[in-house]
């Protein structure tokens, strides 16, 4: 196993030097600085795979599954939403030997991860990395599918994020900021929240739902909206209700046109 994990690494090492060869063969180190590639390698290379030391060996050990101290680990790059050409904190998974005897041996199952609870991780890797059955492993497959899943999540955030910027909407402001800037945040958000929505002051846009399928927003007037994302973060539908339940055809236009702003930006 320990061989296969190995290979496994080389190639992808080989891989990672070919196309860092790639990048600066035309460009010299002043035109093309150690950001810049750091940062369009990320881009490219969204997946890479890593051989590391076990957290704890003691557990795996435990029950037989082995692997010599070592785990592979996958680390998934994505956009960050807030924060247009900068990247997020990677995601990482970690897999290791299933255990076993004969052709089980050689499976891997994913021992720990930091990916967000609604990307369904278990099922894509029931779906990827099966541990019975005369099915073989698909380990890239995994790492495809997950890292779409990924991309998808940050840019359906990445809509929210953009709507509450439409919208005059921050991360908030410290208690610090004293009623003077208070007034000024206000002025502002009145001023940005009119001219985009326009349906009176915003206040307050976000998530529905953890996988951020539904979008929320609520104006100060009594009206609220309601998104709904498709995978890629597109709007597949929207409805627009006002302060007596019924429902705001020319809001619901406006917001549409802002939510389309929203998705392309």
């Amino acid at each position: 196993m320990a061989t296969d994990i190995d290979a496994e690494i080389a190639s992808l090492r080989a891989r990672r030097d070919a196309l860092r060869r790639e990048l600066t063969a035309h460009a010299s180190p002043s035109l093309f600085p150690a950001t810049a590639q750091q940062r369009t390698y990320r881009a490219c290379a969204g997946v890479t795979a890593f051989r590391a030391q076990d957290p704890s060996p003691s557990s795996s050990s435990a029950d037989g599954s082995g692997g010599g101290g070592f785990v592979l680990g996958l680390r998934i790059e994505a956009m960050a939403a807030a924060r247009p050409g900068c990247f997020a904190r990677p995601y990482y998974v970690l897999l290791e030997p299933a255990g076993g005897t004969g052709a089980a041996a050689d499976r891997l199952r994913v021992r720990s991860h930091t990916v967000p609870p609604c990307i369904p991780l278990p099922a894509l890797a029931h779906r990827y990395l099966p541990q019975s059955g005369e099915r073989p492993q698909d380990l890239a497959g995994l790492a495809r599918a997950l890292r779409r899943a990924v991309v998808r999540y940050r840019v359906r955030v990445g809509v929210v994020a953009a709507l509450r910027a439409q919208a005059g909407l921050g991360k908030g402001e410290s208690a610090e900021q004293g009623e003077d800037g208070e007034a000024e945040m206000e002025r502002q958000k009145d001023e940005q929240g009119t001219g985009v929505l326009a349906a009176g002051p915003v206040r307050n846009i976000c998530a529905a739902d953890a996988e951020v399928r539904q979008v929320t927003i609520e104006w100060e007037d009594g009206r609220t909206g309601r998104l709904v994302l498709d995978d890629d973060g597109e709007v597949a539908r929207l409805v627009v209700f006002d302060e007596e339940g019924a429902r705001d055809l020319a809001t619901a236009r406006k917001l549409l046109t802002a939510a389309t702003k929203a998705t392309k930006g």
